[in-house]
């Protein structure tokens, strides 16, 4: 599972509306959805945070999916009168164990939130190309 959280929501609609905050959220939520997999699923879990099950994802691989997925959601923006805007976003992770009951995970996950960093737009380089 993947919980994104959009930073300062609240601070932008303040200043730029309803309007820009909820163009803003649906351009993430698109971004996120257009980059998983069908059998995976997305779900607005708050106001400023998005829900990814990411079916069949293996252990090895989720920090990357995070990453990408993160970097992706850390460049999206909307114009609004005539300026770009954005904000960062905060990923937390986390992977069900086969006997972990949905409480549990969801509680990691949330955990895992709270101790991420936020990704800023315009990362200098897409993970996918990064040469190993």
């Amino acid at each position: 599972m993947l919980l994104f959280r959009v930073e300062g929501l609240d601070r932008f609609r303040s200043g730029f509306g309803p309007e820009a905050a909820n163009g803003l959220l649906r351009v993430v939520a698109r971004t996120i959805e257009g980059t998983l997999w069908r059998t995976d699923f997305i779900g607005r879990w708050a106001d400023n945070q998005f829900l990814v099950v990411l079916n069949g994802c293996r252990e090895d691989a989720l920090h990357s999916v995070r990453d990408r997925l993160s970097w992706r959601v850390a460049n999206d923006s909307i114009e609004w009168w005539g300026e770009r805007r954005s904000l960062p976003v905060s990923v937390g992770c986390a992977m069900a164990q086969s006997d972990e009951e949905l409480p549990s995970v969801l509680e990691r996950v949330e955990k895992s939130l709270g101790n991420a960093s936020a990704w800023r737009t315009c990362r200098p380089q897409d993970p996918d190309s990064e040469s190993s």
